[in-house]
């Protein structure tokens, strides 16, 4: 489970966002991420489920995308 952790918390770091105040001031780092909406991602939602995500002081705001090749052109673009 540590790994899986591990390579869930380390994707969304490479995927660090935009910054908001409100969160900044709560000590959390806010990401925004794209993802695909299938089992493959589960891993993220749950790690947001338990508290993974804000033990490693993440704030995350995952965006939906229809394709794979639509959220790399969001994160080349800057929207995640």
């Amino acid at each position: 489970m540590s790994r899986l952790k591990s390579i869930v918390l380390v994707s969304l770091a490479l995927l660090y966002g935009c910054s908001s105040e409100n969160t900044l001031e709560r000590g959390l780092t806010p990401v925004t991420v794209a993802i695909k909406s299938f089992i493959g991602e589960a891993a993220s939602f749950v790690a947001d489920e338990k508290g993974f995500l804000k033990d490693h002081a993440l704030d995350v705001s995952p965006r939906v995308n229809n394709s794979g090749s639509e959220s790399v052109r969001k994160l080349l673009s800057g929207d995640v």
